[in-house]
């Protein structure tokens, strides 16, 4: 490939970002989401943390999951404010199938290895 030029770089609309639909049988239709730029998963909380023994422990609230959920799904676009309003009734499984088809849509070696979808819970 030959090497970008800094216009090239700059110019956002040579952007490309993959994009997948997810089924949510349990409201009978789907939401489609996408790759994220590096600024938007640099804003995305962190929803587990690996203690010392490599144990993870979810330490996610429900705002943190309506944040993610917001920033993952591209159609119909949710502000986060939308999102708290959705995320803390949405079916867990429907919730944990957008993580983890985000997942396979990144296809990250280490998810694919660990069989970890990043699924998370809120704590109490």
């Amino acid at each position: 490939m030959p090497l970008l030029s800094k216009e090239q770089l700059q110019d956002k609309t040579r952007y490309k970002f993959k994009a997948q639909e997810v089924d949510i049988p349990e409201l009978g239709g789907a939401v489609k989401i996408r790759t994220l730029s590096v600024r938007e998963r640099n804003e995305l909380p962190e929803l587990i943390e690996i203690d010392d023994q490599g144990r993870v422990k979810s330490i996610a609230t429900v705002e943190d999951l309506a944040k993610t959920f917001a920033t993952l799904v591209s159609e119909p676009k949710l502000s986060v404010e939308e999102a708290k309003e959705v995320v803390g009734d949405l079916p867990a499984p429907a919730y944990d199938r957008v993580q983890q088809k985000f997942a396979e849509l990144l296809g990250t070696e280490d998810d694919k290895k660990s069989g970890d979808s990043g699924v998370s819970t809120p704590k109490d």
